[in-house]
């Protein structure tokens, strides 16, 4: 059995969307990594202009109360969808986006981020 390279949420990155990586990127969440109450917030930065652009964010969430032997879903999402405010060149734009770490039984393990239309772009995200 191979084993799987998991690329976590880091502090601060800069995540590139092209053709390669079908413009999603997919992190996972360990809140041992961060000192979190209940809420992470995303930020969004970009300075391209990003015409009729939109972004997708998609929470994943993992239910410990769950079993796996008795077919029960273990896996539940939260999903998030909002435009891209126009761009102005050479100024620094901001969208955010606020997840829950927990919700009873159920805890943040992935973070799904996609754009469309299809662009290639670079994105800064940072977390708070």
């Amino acid at each position: 059995m191979k084993a799987v390279k998991r690329n976590f949420l880091v502090q601060e990155e800069k995540l590139n969307f092209n053709t390669i990586n079908d413009f999603q990127v997919i992190r996972y969440f360990n809140p041992n990594h961060f000192n979190f109450k209940d809420h992470v917030n995303l930020h969004f930065d970009y300075l391209e202009v990003l015409a009729a652009g939109n972004i997708r964010i998609v929470a994943r969430y993992i239910d410990t109360s769950k079993s796996i032997e008795l077919y029960e879903p273990l896996e539940f999402f939260e999903e998030f969808t909002f435009p891209f405010s126009e761009a102005e060149k050479n100024i620094p734009n901001t969208q955010s986006v606020s997840l829950k770490l927990q919700e009873d039984s159920k805890f943040l393990w992935k973070i799904g981020i996609q754009i469309f239309p299809q662009i290639e772009t670079l994105l800064q995200v940072s977390i708070s």
